[in-house]
């Protein structure tokens, strides 16, 4: 019995091992946006295509954009889901990007931008 419990051990050491290796930081291509807003929730698209790969935290009012190419600079539009707000982009650049620890042994590679969506102007008047 114990020499089974150690071959299958034993046989899938490999696996972990390989799962293990990261690569270092400066061969990390994504990264991820963080976009405080002054309004809950908003509908986003990068680059003119809807991002699928985004999150809300802070009560709808932090956007995570996930699995972004660093390398590139991209637009973001934000459209709010308030009627009297107006839309805005935001400008990711290359430079924005920053390495930042996650975990105890984890880094991420983020970049942080802060939106305030101005008020509609009437259309009436």
């Amino acid at each position: 019995m114990r020499q089974v419990k150690l071959l299958s051990i034993m046989a899938l050491l490999p696996c972990f091992i390989a799962f293990a290796e990261e690569k270092p930081a400066d061969e990390v291509t994504v990264g991820e946006v963080r976009i405080t807003m002054n309004a809950q929730y908003a509908k986003v698209q990068v680059d003119g295509n809807e991002w699928e790969e985004h999150e809300f935290t802070g009560d709808g009012r932090t956007l995570i954009l996930h699995k972004i190419d660093r390398t590139s600079s991209h637009s973001v539009t934000l459209s709010p889901v308030e009627p009297e707000l107006e839309g805005t982009v935001v400008e990711v650049k290359p430079e924005d990007f920053k390495l930042v620890k996650v975990g105890k042994n984890t880094f991420v590679w983020r970049a942080e931008k802060r939106v305030t969506f101005a008020r509609a102007k009437d259309k009436g008047k």
